[in-house]
């Protein structure tokens, strides 16, 4: 039999179990490796760690739970999602993924419509909520309950997003958000102290919701990839640097998020730079003429979720 007590002992050390079981009094790992298989294989423990998972990573775990596969390049997300709840381990350099027997035995308890219906919910609230930072940095709770509901399967009420759902995905998941009065703030906003001048921002540009699709491939891809724009500049640095598609993405995933922002381009190229992507001054001329059109068509939270190219195409020299 494959455990988890079994699992949790290959690939975790002391310092990680210790993490999971809450318990700083136990030290020999196959005392906190028990302690913490005990925790997550309650039912109830499950429920709120497989909450945040998506209805392709839940196919991936049944598969699994069927006996050993492999991971494909079409379920590494999944797999890190259902390594990451515990209940999931890559077993060898072959990427074999195992679910362990007590694990499925205990998944078959909470596999009914009422789980899986909950759990819809708050992995498309957890995928909402990350695009805060990125396109707004504040938005009031019933703007966000208007951007949760771009899903066309998502009808829920204001009242049950707000007095329901965001209080169990503050306890139980990390948002980088806080919660004051009817708003919704990034927490490194706050930290920096330019909430005021955000707020001035947002009431020159009325707020822009990203399609249901979109907010899909961000939360999918970790960056806009199905955008013409960023596979355009894909494929250029595909050619420019001979590199992976697998690296680009990884490199496109950065831009995407510093432009997001507000970085300029300079600052996002020499990160670029700094983390292996080496370029020289002509490379780096002619990677800014394509990466302005990039900019054009990302949402950002300068101008309340709107592109650049709608919001103000003039200021593309800031850039």
């Amino acid at each position: 039999m494959y455990s988890l007590k079994d699992a949790l002992l290959q690939n975790y050390d002391a310092d990680v179990l210790k993490m999971i079981v809450w318990d700083q009094k136990k030290e020999r790992p196959d005392e906190l490796a028990e302690a913490a298989a005990e925790r997550l294989l309650q039912p109830e423990v499950m429920r709120r760690k497989m909450m945040f998972l998506h209805d392709d990573d839940i196919s991936f775990f049944e598969y699994a739970c069927k006996g050993k596969t492999s991971v494909a390049k079409a379920n590494y997300v999944s797999a890190d999602r259902i390594r990451e709840a515990n209940y999931g381990f890559v077993t060898d350099m072959n990427m074999t993924f195992r679910i362990p027997d007590d694990v499925v035995s205990v998944y078959e308890q909470i596999n009914e419509p009422s789980f899986h219906e909950k759990r819809r919910k708050m992995s498309w609230l957890l995928d909402c909520a990350k695009l805060i930072p990125l396109f707004y940095g504040i938005i009031t709770v019933g703007d966000f309950s208007r951007l949760y509901r771009r899903n066309p399967k998502r009808s829920e009420s204001d009242e049950e997003i707000v007095l329901v759902l965001l209080p169990e995905l503050f306890r139980y998941a990390e948002t980088n958000l806080v919660l004051h009065g009817n708003e919704l703030i990034s927490s490194d906003l706050e930290k920096t102290g330019n909430m005021d001048k955000i707020r001035q921002l947002h009431r020159e540009y009325h707020i822009s919701f990203p399609t249901y699709a979109e907010i899909k491939n961000i939360t999918e891809d970790f960056y806009p990839s199905g955008s013409q724009s960023y596979r355009k500049l894909k494929q250029r640095m595909i050619r420019m640097f001979s590199m992976s598609s697998e690296k680009a993405d990884a490199m496109l995933e950065v831009v995407f998020v510093n432009i997001a922002v507000g970085c300029q381009y300079d600052d996002i190229a020499d990160f670029l730079n700094n983390n292996g992507l080496k370029m020289t001054d002509d490379q780096r001329r002619q990677l800014k003429s394509v990466m302005q059109e990039t900019w054009l068509d990302t949402r950002c939270l300068m101008f309340n979720g709107q592109r650049p190219s709608v919001a103000a195409p003039q200021m593309l020299y800031v850039f």
